[in-house]
């Protein structure tokens, strides 16, 4: 549920897209484990589920994908949130902005 007092702003839109862009980023970290897992030949899921190494890759790279969709979703997510608050220019001195932006443009 979202809690005002955990997003404090004036507007309803910048809560929400703070909350959108915390929310995506949760579940991205939460499938990097699974991608991680389906990555290998002989991982433990194979003997674990009896799966072909072929299905395996499939669902490692949808899950992959999925990976890198929610990614993008938190970035755009904040840099609406920056653009609503009037901060984008601020945005980009922190340290973790660039880096994320290559970091991004290596994953595609």
């Amino acid at each position: 549920m979202l809690s005002a007092q955990r997003y404090p702003t004036k507007s309803t839109y910048t809560q929400l897209s703070k909350y959108f862009s915390d929310r995506t980023a949760v579940l991205c970290i939460s499938y990097l484990p699974i991608v991680i897992l389906l990555s290998g030949r002989n991982s433990i899921a194979t003997f674990l589920t009896g799966m072909t190494f072929s299905t395996q890759m499939l669902y490692h790279r949808w899950v992959g994908r999925m990976v890198a969709l929610l990614a993008l979703c938190h970035g755009g997510g904040y840099t609406a949130n920056y653009v609503a608050r009037g901060l984008l220019p601020t945005l980009y001195k922190k340290v973790y902005v660039p880096t994320g932006i290559v970091v991004r443009i290596s994953v595609i």
